[in-house]
């Protein structure tokens, strides 16, 4: 049974791509073969163990959770796991891990037009990537800020020039 590959975001190291991969094969074989990781839906059986990872396949599990959604969740796990000494290694991948994750709230903000919230965000984001050298130099990141503001900007000049046209003639609205 082979896994579907997906890209994942530039940036992370190799080591990332690969055990991105070892994890989901490996949480394939337990789920399927290994019955006290995977429970019972049905019959809502929980599972009866948690799945232990090596600290070299965290960024890769952070950049799954980041896939689907949990960037609540990858914020929490970065943020405790770089305060251990095992992290280390990996600390350019969990920093641009949870810089994504911070990137992935900003958009949610603004699609619910809460923009200060947004750019809160975003401002984490840029803090977290700024707090290491090695990751102020990626190009991808450099283009998807720059693309942002200027949508941002768009957005705010529309407002206003709605607004301007409220003014003129109120009797539309």
């Amino acid at each position: 049974m082979g896994l579907k590959n997906a890209e994942i975001d530039e940036g992370y190291t190799t080591d990332v791509v690969a055990a991105r991969q070892d994890l989901l094969m490996d949480v394939r074989d337990k789920l399927l073969f290994e019955p006290e990781y995977a429970g019972n839906l049905r019959e809502k059986i929980p599972p009866k163990s948690s799945l232990q990872i090596p600290w070299s396949w965290l960024p890769g599990a952070l950049c799954l959770l980041q896939e689907v959604g949990e960037s609540k969740l990858v914020l929490e796990i970065g943020q405790t796991s770089l305060q251990h000494q095992n992290a280390k290694p990996y600390t350019d991948d969990l920093i641009l891990s949870m810089a994504l994750a911070e990137c992935a709230v900003a958009k949610i903000g603004f699609e619910k037009k809460k923009v200060s919230q947004g750019f809160e965000a975003l401002a984490r984001a840029q803090c977290l990537l700024r707090s290491k050298p090695s990751l102020t130099k990626m190009t991808l990141l450099s283009q998807a800020w720059n693309t942002t503001l200027r949508m941002l900007v768009m957005v705010s000049r529309l407002k206003n020039l709605l607004k301007s046209l409220h003014l003129l003639a109120p009797w539309n609205y």
